[in-house]
């Protein structure tokens, strides 16, 4: 009886512990983290919902709003270095969680970031495994007391982007034509890891030019694209000629969606119309 007693009063101290204080550059990384920590953490996002995180800046009240938390997960938005400064000042104990670092690094394909690394991270599901694997340690590491809660979170999540993985894999591997077109690119990982190419439709960033939409539309018509994408960050209309032009659907993902799971399946649902 006083096992069980001392068992309640342990499990309870984990329930209604602080929580860990925990900002993330962008959703994807939020449902990452939340998945994992659940109760025992308390997650910010610095980028909103459907805006570019390569032209965000914070706000002053935003980032004084962050100033209390404990660990900042990066992916390599610009406004990443400044932000990690700031928070230093304010709160010399903070970690900040450099997330390339755990990844397998792609070159970027834009110059619309500073840094040489292709930032979107998670859109591979073999990198978004990495990903979970590491703030799974990571936090494990800064609250060893709720190490039992993080593995009994990680594990089924972990579960779930292996079964994503799996089906990306046998899907992918039956494409007549592996190529596909996109307003921003935004899919290098995902290209490479499923031997898949990226069409862009924007030069170091820019919007492309009339000759470059040109080419681009032949290479598609020569490759038999069936799939041009989208994204709400990005204008629309140069993904939408591109698509009447060689009769290709047009799909509009949001390469930020939180649920970074339901957009990888919406994402070879996309490419690959009779996925089972």
């Amino acid at each position: 009886m006083r096992f069980i007693t001392l068992l309640c009063i342990f499990w309870t101290s984990l329930l209604f512990a602080d929580p860990l204080k925990v900002t993330v550059s962008v959703p994807p990384i939020k449902f990452v983290v939340e998945k994992i920590g659940r109760e025992r953490v308390e997650t910010s996002v610095v980028v909103p919902g459907g805006v570019s995180p390569h032209s965000y800046e914070p706000k002053g009240r935003q980032a004084v709003a962050l100033s209390k938390t404990e660990l900042f997960f990066c992916v390599g938005e610009s406004f990443e270095t400044r932000l990690s400064s700031h928070l230093r000042a304010v709160n010399p104990k903070i970690e900040i969680i450099d997330l390339r670092e755990c990844i397998d690094p792609l070159p970027t394909c834009c110059n619309c970031h500073t840094q040489d690394i292709d930032p979107h991270l998670w859109l591979s599901p073999k990198q978004l495994k990495k990903i979970a694997v590491h703030v799974y340690e990571v936090l494990c590491r800064k609250d060893p007391e709720g190490a039992e809660i993080y593995r009994r979170n990680y594990y089924p999540l972990l579960k779930k982007i292996e079964e994503v993985d799996d089906f990306a894999m046998r899907n992918f591997s039956k494409l007549s034509s592996r190529t596909f077109v996109t307003a921003h690119a935004a899919f290098g990982y995902l290209a490479r890891d499923y031997n898949l190419v990226q069409l862009a439709l924007e030069n170091n960033g820019r919007p492309a030019t009339p000759k470059a939409i040109v080419d681009l539309i032949e290479e598609a018509k020569n490759e038999k694209v069936s799939t041009v994408f989208a994204q709400p960050q990005y204008n629309s209309k140069g993904a939408m000629r591109v698509a009447e032009e060689i009769n290709a659907k047009i799909v509009f993902i949001d390469p930020y969606q939180e649920d970074v799971l339901s957009n990888s399946y919406d994402l070879i649902f996309a490419l690959c119309p009779n996925a089972q």
